[in-house]
């Protein structure tokens, strides 16, 4: 709720005052994803989104905050600029990916789970099978149906 007034009504006010170009918003609780279409975009919006935070006694996480160049031209421009394709980022548990269709080249953005996370599962259902391996088979079979289907 508290962003709602800090940042959301905010962005919409910048979208149609200040944008010069179109701004895409996706945001999920205290996260959030800004895609511009040109970096200096992306760095007047990076220096008002801190001093708008700074008003309110909140600020950026710094290890979280960057801006990359990602999209649809993005492999190209890089490719022009003899440097490696486009960096990932991950947002609400995938990583998001710039990539090119094989078949049919056109743009796509391939999401995949994060790695660790992917890691972590098996993991977590291994300790638990071990805290279990003395009980009945019913009983483990019982709690593993329930990971299993998520309830």
């Amino acid at each position: 709720m508290y962003l709602h007034y800090v940042f959301d009504l905010w962005i919409h006010q910048r979208r149609s005052k200040t944008a010069k170009e179109d701004v895409i918003v996706v945001r999920y609780a205290d996260d959030s994803v800004v895609g511009f279409q040109t970096k200096s975009e992306a760095l007047r919006f990076l220096d008002a989104l801190r001093e708008r935070m700074a008003t309110f006694g909140l600020s950026l996480n710094e290890e979280k905050t960057r801006i990359l160049e990602f999209g649809q031209f993005a492999i190209e421009r890089r490719g022009r600029r003899r440097q490696r394709r486009p960096e990932t980022f991950d947002f609400l548990g995938f990583t998001y990916i710039c990539a090119v269709t094989r078949m049919n080249p056109h743009f796509t953005i391939p999401r995949v789970t994060i790695a660790s996370i992917m890691r972590a599962t098996p993991r977590a259902v291994r300790h638990g099978l071990m805290k279990r391996h003395h009980a009945p088979i019913a009983e483990i079979g019982a709690w593993l149906r329930r990971v299993v289907q998520g309830t």
